[in-house]
């Protein structure tokens, strides 16, 4: 029965391959594998009664945690998922949503994005929505419309927006992201890069229907790609033997090239710089509090100690 069980779950684990290659101002490269998980948001039922390593919203050595997505609170992820769509004018009721996200490893997570897939009713892809994270315990989504190329036929989330959003001290807060995402399958592809600035507005027109100059030059360029295979508490030991501390690794590399950035002397942005660029962010640093802006209605955190 237990096996059973755990054959019907669209919840799997999927082992990648990341690269994140910096091209501007100065070269740097780094590579390492790891594995996340994918989780069907309404099989936290069935997970957490076949699994023993893994849990929804209870302790295990991997935890999964609504309060690590979206807003500090335990609402459920799905319905924080659902007001960020209504917040952007898609309501409706869907069906199945993936969400490709790490979860916490003795009790600590590190997130850089998490990509929630949402389908229709039918089962079909409707549109992806990336979570973006940084240190400072902010997030900002994405959302990622269905794109289909006329040529090949096929079909992948795409979006090219202002990033508005402080990521790392090397990279400017008014750059441009660049998503591109296939549908995850028994594979799995994701790209996300960095341009130099935002799109400017051509002549006089102004506008979201004016016309835009592109960014600039490609500065970093990011991948994910990796392979499916079944989400078991045997898997989840030969993936940790294989990939051991996991987010805590992820947090210990992004440190350690880090500091070989700052060795190379690349120039370093604080967060405190440009505050005003810094917008639509969810669990805001308290950095932003003074700022007074048109419609937004920011619930300020410290780093430390976040409000929940």
């Amino acid at each position: 029965m237990l096996k059973a069980t755990q054959e019907r779950l669209n919840s799997c684990i999927y082992r990648v391959n990341v690269v994140h290659q910096r091209l501007l101002p100065k070269k740097h490269r780094f590579e390492y594998g790891l594995f996340m998980f994918m989780l069907d948001l309404d099989e936290a039922e069935q997970i957490n009664q076949c699994l023993k390593l893994a849990k929804i919203n209870r302790r295990a050595l991997y935890q999964f945690d609504n309060e690590d997505h979206f807003a500090l609170t335990p609402v459920s992820t799905r319905e924080k998922l659902a007001a960020y769509l209504a917040s952007k004018g898609i309501g409706g009721d869907f069906g199945r949503v993936l969400l490709l996200t790490n979860f916490r490893f003795l009790g600590y997570v590190f997130n850089p994005v998490s990509i929630y897939f949402v389908h229709d009713k039918s089962g079909e892809p409707l549109l992806a929505v990336a979570e973006v994270g940084n240190t400072f315990l902010e997030r900002k989504p994405f959302l990622l419309p269905l794109v289909k190329d006329e040529q090949t036929g096929k079909s992948t989330f795409k979006l090219t927006a202002p990033k508005q959003f402080y990521v790392s001290p090397f990279s400017r807060v008014d750059d441009t992201f660049e998503f591109i995402c296939n549908s995850p399958t028994d594979s799995l592809e994701i790209h996300i890069n960095t341009r130099a600035g935002v799109p400017q507005a051509i002549g006089s027109q102004s506008g979201p229907d004016a016309p835009s100059a592109p960014p600039g030059p490609t500065t970093l360029v990011s991948s994910l790609r990796g392979r499916r295979i079944e989400l078991s508490d045997s898997n989840i030991i030969r993936c940790t033997l294989r990939y051991p501390f996991v987010t805590l690794g992820v947090i210990g590399l992004i440190h350690a090239h880090a500091l070989l950035l700052w060795l190379k002397r690349l120039p370093f942005f604080l967060k405190e710089e440009n505050l005003e660029s810094q917008r639509e962010l969810i669990n805001p640093h308290s950095s932003l509090k003074n700022l007074e802006r048109e419609n937004e209605i920011l619930s300020v955190h410290a780093y430390k100690g976040a409000a929940r």
